[in-house]
């Protein structure tokens, strides 16, 4: 995990706007199918890159997701996925050992850490992680 922190160049809060190609149907197709078809990934907002993040315990902070100003779910990395280079050392090990790997410059979600939402439009998510910083995205 050290030598992929030292090559991370920045940290950003975010929020991952999730696209599925599947119909959500009594067809809807199990888990394993949903992660093959790249985990239903789609857009990610990126607030501003925290500052001094390797010296900063964001493992433990919680995040507060509203939604049109009512609190919808609260995490933390810490209880999700225990830091957000856990999964990005997975990742970079994973990529390595199949011979393709991480270039530079790459964005990576490391994932959520307060489950997945189907938003409406008209809504707007916030994300709120304290002094790390918020991100916003609106539906329309």
């Amino acid at each position: 995990m050290d030598e992929v922190g030292d090559a991370v160049v920045s940290l950003h809060p975010g929020i991952e706007l999730a696209e599925c190609r599947f119909i959500h149907d009594a067809a809807f197709p199990p888990m394993p199918a949903i992660m093959a078809d790249g985990s239903g990934s789609g857009t990610i907002v990126l607030g501003e890159p925290i500052a001094d993040w390797r010296s900063r315990d964001v493992a433990t902070q919680d995040v507060v997701l509203n939604c049109n100003g009512i609190e919808r779910r609260r995490g933390s990395a810490a209880e999700a996925i225990d830091h957000p280079l856990v999964p990005l050392a997975w990742l970079a090990n994973e990529l390595s050992r199949t011979g393709i790997g991480l270039k530079a410059g790459q964005t990576i979600s490391t994932g959520t850490l307060t489950g997945m939402l189907r938003p409406k439009a008209g809504e707007t998510y916030v994300a709120d992680f304290g002094p790390l910083g918020s991100v916003s995205a609106t539906y329309s």
